[in-house]
């Protein structure tokens, strides 16, 4: 059985129809690979700011909690030195 020529040559415009969209397709989804990968990284980098600014509002609540406490037990220990001081 021979395969004609025209037939060869009909065969290999197909697979190179077929070569051409698998390369299409291929950089295609690099290109969406890419997207998604910088998307992915700023999400990553809102993320990282976000977590800062929640550490960074947890530090100052710790800090005025401290000033309250340290104030009031300042408050005390006065208080006490005039009560001792009258007695």
């Amino acid at each position: 059985m021979q395969v004609s020529s025209n037939d060869h040559r009909r065969r290999l415009v197909m697979f190179t129809e077929r070569l051409n969209l698998s390369f299409e397709r291929i950089k295609e989804s690099r290109r969406s690979m890419l997207e998604t990968e910088e998307l992915g990284a700023s999400n990553l980098q809102d993320l990282h700011q976000q977590r800062h600014k929640k550490i960074l509002t947890a530090i100052s609540r710790r800090m005025s909690t401290n000033k309250w406490i340290l104030g009031s037990f300042m408050v005390a220990i006065v208080l006490a030195i005039i009560l001792i001081t009258f007695y």
